[in-house]
């Protein structure tokens, strides 16, 4: 078909560019680890601002909408009954 694109293709052929690395190789994967933990730990300062401004009591209940990686959900989950992460 004309005008389809084959987005699991164009993401392989990306990540092979960028990185020289296939996608689907552990070493890929443990280098992205290795660059989401450093995100991650430079982000932690940043979260532990947001979550001060959160009034939160432990019956609570949470939605956390667009939860990425779970970074305000995880440790919001600490502190609350129950956290639904989307």
């Amino acid at each position: 078909m004309s005008g389809m694109v084959n987005w699991n293709a164009l993401r392989k052929f990306v990540y092979l560019s960028t990185t020289g690395m296939e996608p689907s190789s552990g070493s890929f994967w443990d280098k992205r680890a290795e660059t989401f933990n450093e995100r991650m730990a430079q982000l932690r300062e940043v979260t532990d601002l947001q979550l001060s401004g959160i009034r939160l009591q432990p019956d609570y209940t949470v939605l956390d909408i667009g939860a990425g990686a779970g970074r305000i959900a995880i440790p919001v989950a600490k502190r609350v009954k129950q956290v639904t992460a989307v």
